[in-house]
């Protein structure tokens, strides 16, 4: 692939700990990078600063979601093919990148989703549950998603409603023509906390996500009768 075909962006909050290594293997990898550093309080823009890589430095914690938009909407802007989402956390695995890459432009899709074996969260398989009944998608908060730039465009800006990673999908799920794909992926462990909130307060989260998903879909029907 050459350097416009896709960018691989990393929202990233307070990943001092994780954001050097990951850095660091997708940089060996020659991907066109750019993180998004969502108002980080530690030493992650620092060290953002000192390698090769593009960064969007938000002013203060505007949120994953505002992270995601951000990112996509540099690359809409820089005339980039795909991007695909990429955690700094270092639970992925670089080798998934042009895996994705290549399902995408064999099958002619307009987004791919990460399908993780074993999900974080409790709430997480209940979100799951919910898209794969509805949608045929298994696991929408997966953080490694590829887009394809020229048709999420129409869907850009997305960051509304904070639903950790989902709203765009569920966006494109609800309108037709969009040809949206999982594919299976392992994923690593994360070797410090993660940012996403302790047990209780991460697992509230989900279920926010939970029940505004399922407006949504609600709210879609109904219109659509």
């Amino acid at each position: 692939m050459n350097n416009k075909e896709i960018l691989v962006f990393i929202p990233a909050y307070n990943e001092e700990n994780n954001l050097k290594k990951v850095l660091e293997d997708l940089i060996s990898n020659n991907y066109s990078i750019l993180v998004v550093d969502d108002g980080s309080t530690d030493e992650t823009y620092n060290i953002v600063s000192k390698m090769p890589v593009s960064v969007i430095r938000h002013s203060d914690n505007k949120g994953y979601e505002k992270a995601l938009s951000s990112g996509l909407a540099y690359a809409l802007e820089h005339d980039y093919t795909y991007a695909i989402s990429f955690d700094a956390d270092g639970q992925m695995f670089v080798e998934d990148i042009e895996k994705f890459f290549t399902l995408a432009k064999e099958r002619d899709a307009d987004i791919v989703i990460g399908e993780r074996k074993i999900k974080n969260r409790i709430f997480e398989y209940f979100v799951g549950g919910l898209t794969r009944f509805y949608y045929s998608i298994s696991d929408p908060l997966c953080g490694l998603k590829l887009y394809k730039i020229s048709s999420i465009a129409k869907l850009l800006p997305f960051d509304t409603k904070n639903l950790a990673g989902t709203e765009l999908l569920i966006k494109a799920l609800q309108r037709k023509g969009f040809r949206i794909l999982e594919k299976k992926i392992d994923t690593k462990r994360r070797i410090d906390k993660a940012k996403f909130g302790n047990f209780f307060t991460g697992e509230i989260k989900i279920l926010r996500v939970f029940f505004i998903i399922i407006f949504l879909i609600l709210t879609s029907r109904y219109e659509k009768k």
